[in-house]
């Protein structure tokens, strides 16, 4: 099951705009090829048969990028890791598999055949550790490769992305809220510490980027602040996030410096997404962020698990 964090950030990826910005910059360098109206979400779920058995492979974020013809160009799959992985590589090219074993079913069907072909698979994997990425980028890395093999091994290549080693020019080619969250990784790895920067541009995604962000603060509570002030921009007198939501976060962060911090604002922003899809809005409750009695109650109410969240 993913972590909250894998949650919170691939929540602020799968965002057409930011997808399609992290595609621009990390591989076509800056130049402005994917535009967001051409991906289209594919399932994320992948299948692969071995031993007669089904395998499930679950993608963080997968998209299919089409011309204007509707015809597709490339499957592009974005895999976020928060710490190195010795057998990333094996992982990645089961993922790769599946996709390319979906588009062989296709081709299989003569109803879809005339109107499909095979395409380019492109995972890149986003590391978002503080620590510098040790794992292996390729498949020979995972195992010893016996004598008189060598030649005959497909030695998989991997694209590991370690986002807080990108050079400072790389960081701000992001034109979206990415760049707030690369720019927090950068901060740490190359200045130990996180200043809050400034951020003069209109944020339409800045609650996202913002619990994103705080997914990352979980060991540096102090940043919090930081992270919550930056996500609230007036540029040209326009509010980002709402005046309501500021002021609960602001309650949920007096209460978090005691009581743990991002893990409480992420349990929140749980919270607030189950009830959403039951047709039900947290603004309502006013006091719930100052009444832990009443936030744990609405946490029981809406299945939010109770035992992980931080205990005063």
């Amino acid at each position: 099951m993913p972590h909250e964090k894998d949650l919170s950030q691939k929540a602020l990826i799968k965002i057409e705009d930011i997808f399609a910005d992290i595609i621009n910059t990390l591989i076509y360098k800056g130049k402005q090829k994917v535009l967001p109206s051409a991906l289209t979400e594919l399932s994320e779920q992948g299948q692969l048969q071995a031993f007669g058995r089904i395998f499930e492979r679950e993608r963080d974020v997968l998209k299919q990028w089409s011309d204007q013809a509707g015809f597709r160009i490339s499957l592009l799959g974005v895999e976020m890791q928060s710490a190195s992985d010795p057998y990333m590589p094996l992982r990645i090219l089961v993922y790769d598999a599946s996709n390319y074993g979906w588009m062989l079913t296709q081709l299989s069907d003569p109803e879809q055949k005339p109107r499909v072909k095979p395409v380019p698979v492109i995972t890149l994997v986003l590391y978002h550790g503080l620590e510098p990425w040790h794992g292996p980028t390729q498949i020979t890395g995972c195992f010893k490769v016996p004598e008189g093999l060598e030649d005959f091994v497909s030695d998989y290549h991997i694209n590991v992305i370690d986002v807080g080693a990108l050079p400072r020019e790389v960081i701000d080619t992001f034109r979206s809220e990415y760049r707030e969250f690369a720019d927090y990784l950068w901060q740490w790895r190359h200045n130990g510490c996180y200043r809050q920067p400034r951020r003069d541009e209109v944020s339409p995604h800045a609650y996202e980027l913002g619990v994103a962000l705080q997914s990352l603060a979980q060991a540096h509570p102090e940043d919090v602040a930081k992270i919550s002030a930056m996500c609230v921009n007036t540029p040209g007198g326009i509010t980002t996030m709402s005046n309501v939501w500021l002021d609960k976060m602001e309650e949920a962060k007096a209460i978090a410096e005691t009581r743990g911090a991002a893990n409480l604002l992420l349990r929140i922003d749980i919270l607030r997404n189950k009830m959403k899809k039951a047709g039900k809005s947290l603004d309502e409750y006013d006091d719930v962020f100052s009444d832990m009695t009443k936030l744990d109650a609405l946490c029981r109410e809406y299945g939010v698990d109770q035992a992980k969240t931080v205990n005063a």
